[in-house]
Parts: C-alpha cells; structure tokens; sequence
C-alpha cells in the first residue's frame, strides 16, 4: 500500500474460498503466508483489501487490489507394473519384460530394468509401455528381483515423478544331459 504520508492500517488478502486474517503493515506493506492446498489449481485471482486505521482513516479510503498467481498440482509418481514372461526360465534362456507404467494422462520418458549385475539400456515407452529383452546368462541363478526405474521426460516431468516397480523371476539351472559310456 503506497502513499504519502505511508498508510496504516491492515489487508486482508482472498482467493476463491481463501481469506487471511486481517494483517497490520509496517512500512506501507505486509506480507501473508498462504498455506499448501488453499488455493485451486488453475489461474487464481489474489485481491488485497486494504483498510485503513485511525491514524489514516482522515487520509485514505479503503482500497482493493488485485494480482494473478497460476496454481500447478504437484508432481505424483505413477503406478509402474514390471511383467517378465515367462515366469521362470533358466540361466540358458533369455526374458522378455514388459514395463508399464499408469497413470492419466499417460506418462512418458524411458525406464531401465536392472537385476544383481544386469542394467538395460534405458527403453523409451509407447503408449505407457516398453518390452526390455534380458539376454541368456545376464541374471542370476535363484529368485532375481527385477526393478525398473521410471524417467519422466520433459512432456512429463511437472505431471510425473520418477517411480520404481518391481517383480521376481525364477532362474534355475538348465537341464543337462547325462553322459552315456558304450563299451
């Protein structure tokens, strides 16, 4: 609040369903903190009311002013589903695994799939998926958690943190043929 002499008094700051408590200026001015979650996401119209004390009531009216502030959501992370088929193989053979991950609007960027010593190269999704091919050999033998990471990409990123999801697959040892002496 500007003036000469420097005015007195309070503001009351609104948007929508928000209204602060009354604040007194110091030096002409005030500064009122708005809590997370009080304002609607969307461009939000501030109005500042200012209403002066006795010491300014003989020389200012009350006034309103107004400013613009554009309110985002938050950044989720999306649901992030990991799918090997099949579902147990041995160390001889390779996998196929389906990453997905959910969310509205349907994220994009890349995910990389990781288990024991075992990284992919990162997989870019289409439509919400991406199928990463674990050659024969790379994991080991036992149960081997596989977890993919998902990277927002620029389209993305103030919709979407990054996110994990995980699953298991059964590796065993390939069947081997037993040695037959003919004498």
């Amino acid at each position: 609040v500007s003036g000469t002499p420097t005015p007195t008094g309070s503001v009351v700051l609104t948007s929508g369903s928000y209204t602060s408590a009354a604040t007194t200026l110091s030096g002409g001015g005030a500064t009122i903190n708005i809590p997370a979650g009080s304002l609607a996401k969307g461009s939000d119209t501030l109005t500042a009311t200012y209403t002066p004390d006795a010491a300014s009531s003989s020389t200012y009216n009350s006034a309103i002013g107004t400013n613009t502030e554009t309110v985002t959501a938050p950044a989720t992370a999306p649901t992030v589903t990991v799918t090997p088929s099949p579902s147990s193989i041995t160390t001889a053979q390779g996998l196929a695994v389906t990453v997905t991950v959910s969310g509205t609007p349907t994220p994009t960027g890349s995910v990389v799939l990781t288990s024991g010593s075992y990284t992919s190269a990162a997989a870019t999704l289409s439509s919400g998926s991406a199928t990463i091919n674990i050659p024969a050999g790379s994991l080991a033998k036992g149960s081997d958690t596989l977890t993919a990471t998902y990277t927002p990409d620029a389209a993305s990123s103030s919709t979407y943190n990054s996110a994990i999801g995980t699953n298991t697959e059964t590796v065993t040892a390939p069947a081997t043929a037993p040695t037959v002496t003919v004498t």
